[in-house]
């Protein structure tokens, strides 16, 4: 049986809107590098998502205004899907799915088609890529797939430069969660310039801790939600080596009473209760009110979770 080591990294945000986050302003500079366990094990990731609760479904914002392309040329919407065209679907995380899960998918689409609908520039480039005729009102798969469609532009973000708009993405399948890192720019008629090519797997999303997860320290197992700033764990420097640094930041982000978790299984027994948006029908009942996340000083972010090794989500 193929063995595999498993580092888990998580996405350079905080756990979420809304979240509790205290901090201190550390003198050391971070860095990034892969650190992995001192063994070798195999996983599985018994995932889960959350059941439509009380938390209101307004998950993803409202765009910010944004540049105008050329007069009589494609719109911001057209030159967001000439890269897709030309390099497949976007990846990225869905910020109806990370770092909670809010709600029913379809109904936010329902819920949120006004708005949608009030950029016509951008609602008029969806239906005309989808190949939807408009109409005063659209079916629930139709809807669903514009909504979904708008979530994706709003995480292609092109910043204006001379002559044009720069933009850098992870384009692929999101079957197989492989892609491309690509790196360039689009000018105001939808010509693409491709600066660098580089393969990558998914953007990392964000993976909050339930309550009671122990987090290793010199002194001992710790609760998660008992740490405070300053507060010495152990982390990984960047030879992969265990080293004591002190928390520069501790989060927490408040989930529903209806929120579920899922289980991380290793399989030499170590396991650990997280919370990530995959669907799947192993879930487990979460009554702990908010998820929880350390960042150590240090050169890579990481800590030992039930003795699993993680990557910060608050850098």
């Amino acid at each position: 049986m193929r063995v595999c080591a498993l580092v888990l990294f998580a996405a350079v945000v905080a756990c979420g809107g809304g979240a509790t986050l205290s901090s201190s302003e550390p003198s050391a500079t971070a860095g990034t590098a892969t650190i992995a366990p001192a063994g070798t094990v195999t996983a599985t990731a018994i995932t889960g998502t959350i059941v439509p609760g009380t938390v209101p479904p307004n998950a993803t914002p409202a765009p910010s205004p944004t540049p105008s392309p050329a007069p009589g040329g494609p719109t911001y919407a057209q030159l967001k899907y000439r890269l897709v065209d030309q390099f497949g679907q976007l990846l990225f995380c869905d910020p109806d799915y990370y770092p909670v899960a809010r709600a029913d998918e379809q109904s936010l689409a329902h819920q949120r088609l006004p708005d949608i609908q009030k950029d016509g520039p951008t609602f008029s480039a969806i239906l005309g890529h989808l190949g939807i005729a408009p109409s005063a009102s659209y079916t629930p798969e139709q809807e669903l797939a514009i909504y979904r469609d708008w979530k994706m532009l709003n995480k292609l973000p092109l910043e204006q430069v001379s002559g044009g708009f720069h933009f850098v993405a992870i384009f692929g399948s999101p079957s197989t969660q492989q892609g491309t890192r690509v790196d360039g720019t689009i000018d105001q008629r939808g010509n693409v310039t491709v600066t660098s090519r580089t393969p990558s797997g998914p953007p990392p999303c964000p993976i909050c801790l339930a309550r009671g997860t122990r987090i290793a320290t010199p002194s001992g197992d710790i609760a998660v939600e008992d740490l405070r700033v300053g507060d010495v764990v152990w982390t990984g420097d960047a030879s992969g080596a265990r080293v004591a640094a002190p928390l520069l930041q501790v989060g927490s982000t408040p989930v529903p009473a209806t929120h579920r978790v899922v289980e991380l299984r290793l399989s030499d027994g170590r396991t650990v209760d997280v919370s990530p948006g995959h669907p799947s029908a192993a879930l487990s009942p979460y009554a702990g009110g908010a998820t929880f996340d350390v960042l150590p000083a240090g050169a890579t972010g990481t800590y030992w979770a039930n003795g699993v090794l993680l990557g910060s989500t608050l850098r």
